[in-house]
């Protein structure tokens, strides 16, 4: 039986060991059935969307960025590699940098659940940033609150600036503002949050002691 005769199947199983894109690229070019069996479940590495998400972490984090995409791009479905896809596209890691398209695949990943997909959005649409998304202070905050509402660390630190400034239509609000901070200082977000909180625990002691 010749390389390019072999049954189909037989070459998604070839597939299913092959795990770098430029080898699997060369035997997709060999015929229609590579090509075919190439694009089939049984031809992935691991099978599942995160087993996929994980193989393509592992080329990014060892700098092989050019390989990254394409996994990620096959782990359907994974929540992580939709984010991280779109941290590719939003810094030119591995691809050409596209912030639409970061901005796309972020909100994918928001939908699904993803807290720092949520953070990246909210601040592309509170300050604008390269994006060509026009600044919405009104979505932002809107994301912000969602994005805190699903883990975040940093969402609540933005939001208690927010409260406490009383900018961007929203009341300033002193005690809704320390509650953002000390969210953020359970999360870890760190020693600038942790300055809030004792600085507005001292405001608000004074103001209720007048």
């Amino acid at each position: 039986m010749s390389f390019d005769g072999i049954p189909e199947n037989v070459a998604a199983v070839v597939f299913s060991h092959v795990t770098d894109p430029r080898d699997r690229i060369r035997l997709a070019a060999v015929s229609k059935v590579w090509r075919d069996a190439e694009k089939s479940d049984v031809s992935l590495p691991g099978g599942s969307p995160r087993a996929l998400y994980k193989l393509g972490k592992g080329l990014y984090d060892a700098g092989k960025w050019k390989r990254v995409i394409y996994w990620w791009r096959k782990a359907i479905g994974d929540v992580h590699a939709m984010y991280w896809i779109g941290r590719c596209y939003n810094s030119g890691t591995g691809v050409k940098v596209d912030r639409r398209k970061a901005v796309k695949w972020w909100e994918k990943a928001s939908g699904c659940g993803h807290a720092d997909a949520t953070y990246r959005l909210a601040n592309y649409y509170f300050y604008g940033l390269y994006s060509r998304v026009e600044p919405n202070a009104a979505k932002a905050i809107e994301l912000y609150v969602k994005a805190a509402e699903q883990g975040s660390e940093f969402a609540p630190y933005e939001l208690g600036n927010i409260y406490y400034s009383g900018e961007y239509g929203v009341a300033d609000n002193k005690t809704e503002a320390l509650k953002c901070f000390r969210v953020a200082v359970e999360r870890g977000y760190g020693t600038f949050a942790l300055r809030w909180v004792e600085e507005l625990e001292d405001e608000l002691a004074e103001e209720a002691a007048a």
